[in-house]
C-alpha cells in the first residue's frame, strides 16, 4: 500500500510533465486511428515521407487517394484532409511554375503533417515508474530565446537592421494594415459581438475533443459556436491581441450568460469530452493505477436560471431537483428514465453561467507543432515566443492549434489558427502547471536587457526571464534578439486605449482591467527598453510607474471606455486595489502579505 502511495504521489508530481513532453515532441509516434493499420494510415505514413521529384511515384499516389472512398473515414477532418491532398496532388502535377509548385509542396507537406497529429495523444496512454524521473528533469527544459541562427524565411528588404524584415507571405501571419487604428473592443474587424441582443440558441452538439474544461456547441440564428466554461475572459482578450497583431484566431467574446432552448441531450452530453487518461506501470508490468485528468462536472453547475414558458425563474440545483426523479446519484444526469417528461414540457430555455464564445472560422484538418517541419526557422513563430511572454500565455500544446481550410474569394485556402490561447494573465514560470487569470500573480516584467555586445548581432539569444510555456516548444525556443526586435515594434504598436477596450470587452471588472492594464504596459515599456528600442518606440509609463497604486471603483469610479461615441463602463465588481494587489472586500493588503508568508514557511 505504501509503495503504491508513493508511485501516485510521484506520478501525480510530474503527470503534467509527461503529458506536455509527449505532445510537444514534435518526432512523437502516431497511433493508428483504428484498431488495426488501415489503408488510409499506410496512405498517411506515405505522403509525410512523398519524394516530389518522383513524377511517378506522386501519380500513383493521387490514384489511389482517388480510390477511397470518402464514407471509410470516421472522422470527418480525415475526408477533408484526404480531400485537400488529392486536390493539391493534382495541382502539383500540372503546375509548370517552380515557385508556384513550391507553395504547392509545401502546402501538401503542411496537411500531412496536421493529419497525422490527429493521432497524437495530449498525454501519453502508458508511462512506467521508472520512467518519472527522466520525465521529470526534461520537463525543467522549456528553453526560450535561446536561438543563434537567423530566421529562415525572411523577405530580403533594403535596409540593413534584420530586425526589421518581416517573413515572406505564409499561412501562419500577415501584417496589418495599421495596427493603432483597430477597434479591440469588438475586434476581429467586427462592429458587433457574436451573441449581439442575446438571442436563444439551440444545443448542437456535444464538445468531443481533448480539454479538462466542459463546454457544448450551439446554433443562434444559423451560426454554430462554440461554448468553454472556462478561461472566460482571458481568452478572448489573448485573441483580440493575436488577431490585430497579425496572426489567425476565432473571433472570441465574454459572455456573461448564454440562453439556450431546453435539451435533454445538453445534460445528457455534458462530459463527452475525450478521455485523459495516464496508465502508470511499475517494470513495464506491474499496474499500479490510471491517472485521470479530467472530472465530470455536473452539468447543473452551470445553469444559473431554467425560464419556464409561464415565466418562473428556477436555479441550477433547484431544475436538478425538479427535473430528476433522484437527483442524489454521482452522475443523475445520464439515466433516460430519471427524467420526468411533464417537467420538460414546461421549460422553455436555461440561462448559463459566463462562458467563452468562439465562432470557429473555416474547416480543421487537424493540429500543427511548433517543432515540425520549417516552422522553427520562421520569423512569425519564433517572434510569437515575445508575444507569448508579454500576455504569459503558457498552454503551447501541439493541440491548442489547427490547420483550416478557410473560404475565399479565390477558392479554399489553408491557415494555421491559433485555437486556443486561453492560458494567459497569471501565473508564467510554474514548475508542473501554469494557471491564468491571476491578476496578483501576473508579474510586472519579463524581460532583463540585451547585452550590449549582442546589440547588432542577428545571431545572439534574448532569453526571458521568469516565462515558461508548459510544453516544450521549438520555435520559442529558436528565437534571437532580432526575432524579438522585429514583434516588439508589432507590440508596441498597441495603444493603451486598445489595451483597456480588450479587457472591458473581455468581461474584466473595473479593479482588474486596472490592474491587468498596469502591468501589460509595464512589460511592454520593459520589453521595448530591454531590447533598445525606447528611442524609437515611445514609452507609455516605465518613468512614472507606481507599482504600488491604489484604486477602489466604488469610490473613483469604474473603468470607462467610449465605443462609437457612447460610453461603456467596466463592471465595479467587489474588488479594489491596495499597494498594487487586487484585494476581495474584508480582506486586507496586510493580511494577504501575512498569508502568503505563512504559506511558503518563512519565518
Amino acid at each position: 500500500m505504501y509503495f503504491a502511495d508513493s508511485a501516485r504521489l510521484l506520478g501525480l508530481s510530474v503527470f503534467l510533465a509527461m503529458a506536455w513532453l509527449a505532445q510537444g515532441t514534435s518526432h512523437a509516434r502516431a497511433t493508428p486511428l483504428g484498431k488495426s493499420v488501415s489503408t488510409e494510415t499506410a496512405l498517411l505514413d506515405a505522403a509525410t515521407r512523398l519524394d516530389f521529384t518522383n513524377s511517378t511515384r506522386l501519380s500513383r499516389f493521387g490514384e489511389e487517394i482517388e480510390d477511397i472512398s470518402s464514407d471509410r473515414f470516421g472522422d470527418k477532418r480525415m475526408r477533408r484532409g484526404f480531400r485537400e491532398l488529392h486536390r493539391l496532388t493534382k495541382q502539383i502535377l500540372a503546375c509548370q511554375d517552380q515557385n508556384t509548385r513550391a507553395d504547392l509542396e509545401h502546402s501538401f507537406r503542411e496537411t500531412a503533417t496536421a493529419l497525422a497529429n490527429l493521432a497524437r495523444s495530449p498525454m501519453p496512454r502508458k508511462v512506467d515508474f521508472f520512467q518519472t524521473p527522466w520525465f521529470f528533469l526534461k520537463r525543467l527544459s522549456r528553453p526560450v530565446g535561446q536561438g543563434r541562427t537567423p530566421a529562415t524565411n525572411l523577405r530580403a528588404e533594403n535596409q540593413p537592421d534584420v530586425s526589421r524584415w518581416d517573413p515572406e507571405a505564409s499561412t501562419f501571419w500577415r501584417r496589418p494594415l495599421s495596427i493603432a487604428s483597430q477597434d479591440l473592443y469588438y475586434g476581429f474587424g467586427r462592429t458587433r459581438f457574436l451573441l449581439e441582443n442575446q438571442p436563444i440558441c439551440t444545443y448542437a452538439a456535444p464538445k468531443e475533443s481533448y480539454g479538462r474544461n466542459p463546454g457544448f456547441e450551439v446554433d443562434c440564428n444559423g451560426t454554430r459556436l462554440k461554448l468553454k466554461f472556462a478561461e472566460v475572459s482571458s481568452e478572448a482578450f489573448a485573441s483580440r491581441i493575436f488577431f490585430a497583431l497579425g496572426y489567425h484566431t476565432d473571433p472570441t467574446d465574454y459572455a456573461p450568460s448564454v440562453k439556450v432552448r431546453y435539451s435533454r441531450a445538453m445534460l445528457r452530453e455534458f462530459n463527452s469530452r475525450k478521455p485523459l487518461q495516464t496508465h502508470f506501470t511499475f517494470a513495464g508490468l506491474l499496474p499500479l493505477f490510471t491517472l485521470k485528468l479530467q472530472e465530470h462536472y455536473s452539468p447543473f453547475r452551470y445553469i444559473t436560471a431554467a425560464v419556464l414558458r409561464d415565466g418562473t425563474r428556477w436555479s441550477g440545483p433547484e431544475l436538478k431537483r425538479r427535473l430528476l426523479r433522484d437527483s442524489t446519484g454521482p452522475q443523475p444526469e445520464l439515466e433516460q428514465s430519471n427524467y420526468r417528461p411533464e417537467v420538460e414540457l414546461a421549460i422553455d430555455y436555461l440561462e448559463t453561467a459566463p462562458a467563452n464564445v468562439q465562432l470557429k472560422d473555416g474547416k480543421s484538418i487537424g493540429p500543427w507543432d511548433f517543432g515540425q517541419l520549417d516552422h522553427t526557422g520562421r520569423r512569425e513563430l519564433r517572434g510569437a515566443a515575445l508575444l507569448a511572454g508579454w500576455l504569459g500565455w503558457f498552454d503551447t500544446r501541439f493541440d491548442n492549434t489547427r490547420l483550416r481550410l478557410v473560404s475565399t474569394g479565390n477558392g479554399p485556402q489553408l491557415e494555421h489558427f491559433f485555437s486556443d490561447l486561453g492560458g494567459v494573465l497569471g501565473e508564467t514560470s510554474g514548475i508542473l502547471y501554469n494557471r491564468g487569470e491571476l491578476p496578483n500573480a501576473f508579474p510586472w516584467r519579463f524581460t532583463r536587457p540585451a547585452k550590449v555586445a549582442d546589440a547588432n548581432n542577428s545571431e545572439a539569444p534574448f532569453p526571458l526571464d521568469g516565462y515558461k510555456p508548459i510544453a516544450p516548444t521549438p520555435a520559442f525556443a529558436c528565437m534571437t534578439l532580432q526575432d524579438a526586435r522585429w514583434m516588439a515594434r508589432l507590440i508596441g504598436s498597441l495603444t493603451e486605449q486598445q489595451l483597456t477596450q480588450a479587457l472591458v470587452a473581455s468581461g474584466f471588472d473595473s479593479a482588474q482591467t486596472r490592474l491587468y492594464l498596469e502591468k501589460l504596459i509595464s512589460r511592454r515599456d520593459h520589453l521595448i527598453a530591454d531590447l533598445g528600442l525606447g528611442s524609437e518606440i515611445p514609452l507609455l509609463r516605465l518613468g512614472n510607474l507606481n507599482r504600488g497604486f491604489d484604486y477602489d471603483p466604488s469610490a473613483s469610479g469604474p473603468i470607462t471606455i467610449q465605443v462609437n461615441g457612447n460610453p461603456v463602463r467596466a463592471p465595479l465588481g467587489r474588488e479594489r486595489i491596495v499597494r498594487g494587489k487586487l484585494i476581495a472586500p474584508g480582506h486586507s493588503a496586510r493580511r494577504e502579505t501575512a498569508m502568503r508568508i505563512s504559506h511558503s514557511g518563512a519565518p
